[in-house]
């Protein structure tokens, strides 16, 4: 793979996503959420923080607590709190990779049932988490199960 894109007006950056498929892709993941010479500048900064080549591997590979985990991921554009639980939760159910703690770092999320893309174990899941969500929502709570502030009349 060996592209032309300029984005970040940083070269080696720019070098990167034109080299490695995976920092390509990362830098679209975040293009809309920040400045795009942020956005398509956080592969290097990631693989900076790797300290190797940006893999998939690599990244999965990292041993890390949970509470480390949490903290690297906010310090990434578009994850907040809410998206850093789900996540964590997502790695654990549907991928194996549980850190130390990852259930309390996760939160509600960690706990059975469909509350977030962490609980999508079958096809037709989406459907089950569709139908949580809307019985949530009838019942003023968000989708952590907490009552969601009444709207001024």
């Amino acid at each position: 793979m060996a592209g032309s894109l300029h984005a970040t007006g940083n070269p080696e950056a720019d070098q990167l996503l034109n080299n490695n498929a995976l920092a390509l892709m990362v830098g679209m993941l975040l293009d809309q959420q920040v400045a795009i010479e942020w956005a398509f500048a956080s592969p290097l900064r990631l693989q900076a923080r790797l300290g190797e080549k940006l893999t998939a591997a690599a990244i999965a590979a990292r041993h890390e607590d949970a509470a480390q985990l949490r903290r690297r991921l906010l310090a990434l554009p578009g994850f907040g709190r809410e998206k850093t639980r789900i996540f964590i939760a997502l790695l654990a159910k549907r991928f194996g990779i549980e850190p130390p703690g990852w259930e309390a770092e996760a939160g509600p999320f960690a706990a059975p049932g469909y509350s977030s893309v962490a609980d999508l174990d079958r096809p037709d899941a989406i459907e089950s988490l569709r139908a949580h969500r809307a019985a949530l929502k009838a019942a003023g709570r968000d989708k952590t199960g907490r009552p969601t502030p009444m709207e001024p009349t």
